[in-house]
């Protein structure tokens, strides 16, 4: 074996010379032999890598003819050149490769080198390759949501190569109050260049801002949908309809959901405001008459619109009529011939409206008097129609029997009778009183007579009479059925004292002043157990007048063939003591028989929509009163009526009654109250449904009961009310805790005149301080609310309210849980 250590071709050339030889000792007759000759390569290839390069990172490193490539050399031929690669890039391009060449000879020998490759960014993206020339500020026509979109008003933009990530983003501040624009919005810029911001350490750079102003100008009002007079129809039974009232409008920038409304209802079209609200929906109940809405719809860049429309409200609900089905009547001998009037047959037809029913014989309203001779005796078919102030109408058929007298029409004055009277106490004539079987009504001095009488036979006489409970029942009723309870001042006939049993129970106590009460309020419109009128047999004598139960209200007649008059009855009006009931057909009006006044001046206030408000009532001037009562009227639709606090006077709310934005009270007291000026008597609690102001909001009527207050000798004294101003209000002021007794917790109010320092404590009985709370209170309103787990045990405490020298002092109960 011959190892050539130079090359490959000198290995030849001795193989070759070796087998010469051994031919040249064949030819010279040497013996032969065969000789196996082994060629190996031990040599390496031999590879040279290109230079290390850096190259910018617009470069492709993966070019060779960019990185350079190797020189590979072996001694057995050319070698085989391939290259791997290890290490990245970043997503900027950035980074260092190693690229490993290697070169395989024949034999699979190899030799390996390394290059190192280093790409980065030889000009850095910089703030001086942004334009901002297209975000320069801008004042422009239009809508923010449309036309402040960078589609319209600018992006910036930027020269970059591929070395470069650059992103854009943008934010807004928008101010609403500018001035010269509608809105101002501050768009700051930002421009980052991801490959060279360090988002853990952004103060070296990368970012750049830049920040815009766009003025929004937009004079388009927004437009409304409809703005047009309603009318609508009223059935309900208390004069009053439900009308939908929604608006609607559209704007060229700002969306329906975000305009903002207003109304104003002004009710009657009086020119004043009685109800506002905040929302484009004012449907609600209204009472019937013409009212007026006017809208107010702004847009977002306080462009505004109004619409102003009446609405109303008609009454379309047919009166009812309530007829007597038949009357009978007498010629008078004097005349030949009887005046039947419309109203006769009434027996108390009403509608669901106020305001005088018209009641006639036909549906002319003016025809309302029939005039009956001796021609119509027997029956006669009619027609009783009653009209409402709105001109529905509505009949009931009824019927008229005509009798003469004795001496009249041709009869020989021989005729069976029955006759008599029915009056009060006081000898006022009961006009509208009926029998129970054969039916006649008294005429207008409380006449009435029967005829055609069996001989031998006994008749039972009685009356009837349907009327309105509340007639001539008022709160003085109440003071002289509470005295005579007491024993200070007594009834003084029987009458009066059957009068005072509403219940029917045969005695006089105070659940008839509850009963009663109810009626006066309006909280039921009939006694559970009595008649509005009763009728006594006028010529019964009382055993015990103070104890006039039983009595008899039939009068037994025995007929024995001749007339029997002066079959007299005496109605009493159940409630009303002191004969006050309006009994014929003109009706009796009591009227103040003193020149006296209460004043009730009510503290004014503005409130918010949502806010509780607690009304006090104060005295405007000094008076002795008994027993007061009144109705106020309020906006049902911007307050609701939550309750009352007691004052001076020890009212609560068994002694008011609210309904349909009617607020009924009525009070009496077991002895004269000494009220003083200033003394806050009472005070009102209201939710408040919108924003209004009370002197709009309240006012006195005499809608269920009317106003009116009684002295010491039982004299009707005048009500009036008025409204403070900011002056009289002056001064500190502590209402009465809401509600009181209370169990979880209660509300104190407090009207400040100023803004001001105050502290509100409570003690227990002992005088320990239980909670105290001091703070800095604006002027107006203010509440504090406590609850019983910062009062701990449930008693008796009290509270007291100290500010600027002012002290004052009230009592509470909290109840157990």
């Amino acid at each position: 074996i011959y190892e050539d250590t130079n090359a490959s071709g000198i290995l030849g050339d001795v193989v070759q010379g070796i087998a010469d030889k051994i031919v040249g000792k064949r030819s010279d007759n040497f013996n032969t032999c065969m000789v196996t000759v082994r060629v190996q390569d031990k040599i390496d290839p031999k590879i040279v890598c290109p230079a290390n390069i850096t190259i910018n990172c617009d470069k492709d490193y993966k070019d060779t003819n960019i990185t350079g490539k190797p020189v590979a050399t072996d001694n057995c031929g050319t070698p085989t050149v391939t290259s791997t690669d290890s290490g990245s890039l970043n997503q900027c391009g950035i980074g260092t490769i190693v690229r490993t060449w290697r070169a395989t000879d024949a034999g699979n020998r190899f030799a390996t080198c390394n290059q190192t490759i280093t790409v980065r960014n030889e000009k850095p993206f910089t703030g001086s390759d942004i334009n901002w020339n297209p975000v320069a500020n801008k004042t422009l026509n239009g809508c923010i949501d449309i036309d402040t979109d960078p589609s319209k008003t600018g992006k910036p933009t930027w020269t970059s190569d591929q070395c470069d990530l650059i992103a854009s983003t943008y934010s807004d501040q928008v101010f609403t109050i500018v001035d010269s624009a509608c809105f101002k919005i501050l768009r700051t810029w930002t421009v980052i260049d991801w490959c060279t911001f360090d988002q853990n350490n952004p103060y070296q750079g990368g970012i750049w801002q830049y920040t815009q102003v766009i003025k929004l100008n937009n004079t388009v009002k927004p437009v409304f949908a409809a703005c047009a007079d309603v009318t609508v129809c009223a059935y309900g039974e208390n004069c009053s309809g439900f009308v939908d009232l929604k608006s609607t409008a559209t704007d060229d920038c700002t969306p329906e959901e975000k305009l903002v409304w207003k109304y104003a209802i002004d009710l009657n079209n009086d020119g004043t405001i009685n109800n506002t609200g905040t929302t484009n929906n004012a449907s609600a109940i209204y009472v019937v008459g013409k009212h007026k809405i006017t809208w107010t719809v702004e847009d977002k860049c306080g462009n505004v619109s109004t619409c102003s429309y009446l609405f109303t409200v008609n009454d379309c609900k047919k009166p009812t009529p309530y007829c007597l089905s038949e009357i009978t009547t007498v010629i008078m001998p004097s005349s030949g011939s009887i005046d039947i009037w419309a109203t006769d047959f009434d027996k108390g037809s009403f509608d669901n409206c106020p305001g005088a029913l018209k009641i006639s014989f036909s549906t002319n309203v003016n025809d309302t008097k029939r005039t009956f001779t001796c021609n119509e005796l027997g029956i006669n078919n009619l027609q009783m129609w009653v009209t409402d102030v709105a001109g529905n109408k509505e009949f009931c058929s009824v019927k008229i029997n005509i009798q003469a007298n004795p001496g009249a029409c041709g009869t020989s004055g021989n005729i069976s009778t029955i006759s008599g009277n029915i009056g009060t106490e006081q000898g006022r004539t009961v006009a509208l009183a009926s029998s129970e079987t054969m039916l006649v009504k008294t005429n207008t001095e409380g006449q009435f007579s029967f005829q055609g009488m069996n001989n031998n036979q006994e008749y039972s006489l009685s009356a009837d009479h349907t009327d309105k409970y509340d007639n001539g029942v008022s709160t003085l009723d109440l003071v002289m059925i509470q005295r005579h309870i007491l024993g200070s001042q007594k009834l003084n006939s029987p009458y009066q004292i059957i009068a005072a049993d509403a219940n029917a129970d045969t005695k006089v106590s105070a659940s008839d002043l509850v009963e009663l009460r109810k009626i006066i309020l309006g909280v039921k419109d009939k006694l559970d157990n009595n008649k509005s009128w009763r009728f006594v047999d006028a010529n019964q004598s009382f055993a015990d007048p103070s104890k006039p139960f039983p009595f008899s209200e039939i009068v037994k007649v025995n007929f024995q063939g001749t007339s029997v008059l002066n079959n007299n009855l005496k109605g009493i009006k159940i409630g009303d003591v002191n004969e006050s009931a309006a009994v014929n057909l003109t009706g009796i009006v009591a009227e103040p028989r003193s020149n006296k006044a209460i004043k009730l001046e009510l503290g004014q206030q503005v409130y918010e929509q949502g806010s509780r408000i607690i009304v006090p009532v104060y005295a405007g001037n000094e008076v002795d009163i008994t027993g007061m009562q009144f109705t106020m009227n309020y906006n049902e639709a911007g307050l609701k009526f939550i309750g009352v606090v007691p004052g001076v006077i020890d009212m609560d709310e068994n002694n008011f009654h609210a309904n349909n934005g009617k607020l009924a009270a009525s009070w009496a007291s077991n002895t004269t109250m000494e009220v003083v000026k200033n003394d806050e008597l009472f005070a009102l609690v209201f939710e408040a449904n919108a924003t209004g102001s009370m002197s709009q909001s309240l006012s006195l009527s005499s809608d269920v009961v009317k106003a009116e207050a009684y002295d010491d000798n039982l004299d009707i004294v005048k009500v009036d009310l008025s409204f403070r101003n900011a002056e009289q209000i002056a001064g500190v002021t502590l209402m009465q805790n809401v509600p009181n007794p209370f169990v979880s917790q209660t509300t104190i109010q407090f009207v400040m005149p100023e803004a001001q320092k105050a502290t509100l404590k409570v003690f227990d009985i002992t005088g320990k301080t239980v909670f105290t709370k001091t703070g800095e209170f604006v002027k107006g309103n203010n509440q504090i609310v406590l609850t019983s787990d910062q009062l701990g045990a449930a008693g008796v405490l009290y509270y007291q309210l100290e500010s600027n020298g002012f002290t004052s002092t009230k009592k509470m109960i909290m109840m157990n849980k």
